[in-house]
């Protein structure tokens, strides 16, 4: 009897050495790849040099922006967002062989050629003017999107910024050549100014998504909003900004914004209008700190559904309920199984979603997803995401996410792509033309001299009541290092 009742007692310690040993087995084998550098030696990239409008590096080139004075304690991270590029075919000759970049160093929008540009696709770069319409000092551009948003087959190109509503330029009818007389600024979002001021929302966006949402053939838009409606960048602005309320499950931002695509118009004064789809995407998904957004036909019915990343808190996997004329969305969730973490579960992860995009990995004619996390060694290190997809074909997966579900499991380890910094956007392509997806991600974050990196793990364990107000986190400006 004494015996078998010591025996009880030692069951749970025994069961518990037995999960840990067999999770540090499993541990071992999922984060044994191979030595990186083989894999690289197979690609081959040349730096080239992208020609800039005349003049354009002889003006001053900032490396910090001036902040609202409640972010000056932090105003290199709050600059270190905004800097992109996108590639397409401007010019209408059939090649994308233009460029639109957002320069953060002067805060303009730089459109120019990509370095292998035909003759004929080449002009002199020049810098895009909102002129007529309102701005100021406080605010900068975030991103520039290409399409054409009012049907007349030309590209335009959308600019969204930090500090205003997005602006469209619309490509004239006409025009004898590429030049910043070539477009027409709109606002996107209607807005009155009779003293040549901004009175709009003060939206800081950092995600733009366009697609034909709603199937009626023409170009929906989708605005992620990283800070609620606030004076980020204004010196002189009100004491208004916040910092995330949670490291984890943040729902205090700025949100999304579905836009819908309503009427266009071409010719010499080439228009676009749109209306707000408010309640498009269901509320407790369009609260989000976001900084990514992509879109994917996940059910072969030609609407795609949208992958929402968000910092400091859950990504959403949306699943596309609209109708011509009416666009709705509803939340899409992983189940988790008692192997499987939290965070591993899509919908539920706590992790930092900083870029996100659809590709087909395996090979096998669905979908799968990667997202950017911050996975720094001994920093906040988390992991990149690699969602594949678990459905049997287009129906199946029409049928679990019209219930809620989202057929996804989380592989990153397996697939060698857990851990790699601070991650930024990241994107699929075949590189080596051999029909496999390679997979390109951005990293790194503030370079300095002072490693912060102790006071940033404090702030991450720091009482969420406390997170949302800036004086509460470290001093991340210049000469401090963060993943520099």
């Amino acid at each position: 009897m004494e015996f078998r009742e010591r025996l009880r007692k030692l069951v749970p310690g025994l069961a518990t050495l037995t999960v840990v040993g067999s999770l540090f087995a499993t541990v071992q084998v999922s984060v044994a790849v191979p030595d990186g550098a083989p894999v690289a030696a197979k690609y081959k990239f040349k730096e080239m040099k992208i020609a800039m409008p005349p003049g354009y590096e002889r003006q001053r080139m900032n490396s910090v922006r001036k902040v609202n004075p409640a972010y000056e304690k932090i105003r290199s991270w709050v600059s270190s967002v905004g800097a992109g590029i996108a590639i397409n075919d401007l010019t209408g000759h059939g090649v994308a062989n233009g460029m639109c970049i957002v320069d953060t160093r002067t805060d303009q929008v730089v459109v120019t050629y990509t370095p292998t540009a035909r003759q004929e696709d080449r002009f002199t770069p020049f810098v895009l003017n909102a002129a007529p319409l309102p701005m100021d000092d406080a605010m900068a551009p975030t991103g520039c999107t290409p399409g054409d948003y009012n049907a007349d087959g030309r590209m335009d190109l959308l600019v969204s910024y930090w500090g205003r509503t997005p602006v469209l330029f619309m490509a004239k009818d006409g025009a004898a050549a590429l030049a910043a007389g070539s477009y027409v600024p709109r606002e996107l979002v209607p807005s009155e100014s009779r003293d040549g001021k901004y009175h709009g929302p003060r939206w800081n966006t950092d995600a733009v998504h366009v697609g034909d949402l709603d199937g009626d053939g023409h170009p929906d838009i989708v605005v992620g909003n990283y800070f609620p409606d606030s004076d980020v960048l204004d010196p002189h602005g009100l004491n208004n900004v916040v910092m995330h309320d949670s490291m984890s499950s943040a729902k205090n931002a700025g949100g999304d914004h579905v836009l819908r695509w309503r009427a266009g118009t071409s010719g010499a004064q080439p228009d676009a209008s749109y209306v707000e789809e408010k309640g498009a995407i269901p509320y407790e998904a369009s609260t989000g700190w976001t900084l990514a957004i992509s879109g994917a036909d996940l059910t072969g019915d030609v609407l795609p559904e949208l992958y929402v990343a968000n910092d400091f808190g859950h990504d959403h996997l949306l699943y596309n309920k609209s109708k011509p004329g009416r666009i709705a969305f509803s939340i899409a969730k992983g189940q988790r199984t008692p192997t499987t973490p939290k965070s591993f579960v899509l919908g539920d992860g706590s992790f930092k979603g900083m870029g996100v995009d659809f590709g087909d990995l395996d090979g096998n004619g669905s979908f799968d997803m990667v997202v950017s996390n911050i996975t720094v060694a001994w920093g906040l290190e988390e992991s990149n995401f690699v969602w594949k997809n678990q459905a049997k074909g287009d129906r199946d997966m029409d049928r679990q996410l019209s219930q809620g579900v989202a057929p996804f499991t989380q592989e990153a380890q397996e697939h060698g792509m857990a851990w790699s910094g601070w991650g930024w956007d990241v994107k699929m392509a075949d590189f080596l033309n051999s029909g496999d997806l390679s997979v390109v991600q951005t990293t790194g974050f503030v370079k300095g001299e002072i490693d912060r990196w102790p006071w940033l793990q404090e702030t991450a364990t720091m009482n969420d009541a406390l997170m949302s107000n800036p004086k509460m986190w470290p001093n991340i400006q210049p000469g401090d290092d963060l993943a520099g």
